[in-house]
């Protein structure tokens, strides 16, 4: 172009095609962003969550709500016997 002497000159590739691993995937993959893995994660963890709680197995991620369930029972027993606390 240059000897043709064509200005401004532009060239880029577009990508169609991902090739990984054998694997053939759209273009579209590569436009992730950290908010996106971000959710993805969190949904896991809601969903393995859901799962062990729901199976009665304590997990890390379900420790917390096993904890704030016993601690609601507490209380519910202390106010049917008439006990009060701050």
């Amino acid at each position: 172009m240059d000897k043709l002497k064509i200005y401004p000159f532009e060239y880029k590739m577009i990508v169609e095609k991902v090739l990984q691993d054998g694997g053939l995937f759209k273009a579209e993959v590569l436009d992730i962003s950290t908010a996106d893995v971000v959710a993805k994660f969190k949904k896991g963890a809601a969903l393995q969550t859901a799962l062990s709680l729901g199976v009665g197995y304590s997990t890390q991620l379900s420790a917390p709500q096993t904890l704030l369930a016993g601690f609601k029972n507490l209380v519910a027993a202390s106010q049917a016997c008439g006990c009060s606390f701050p």
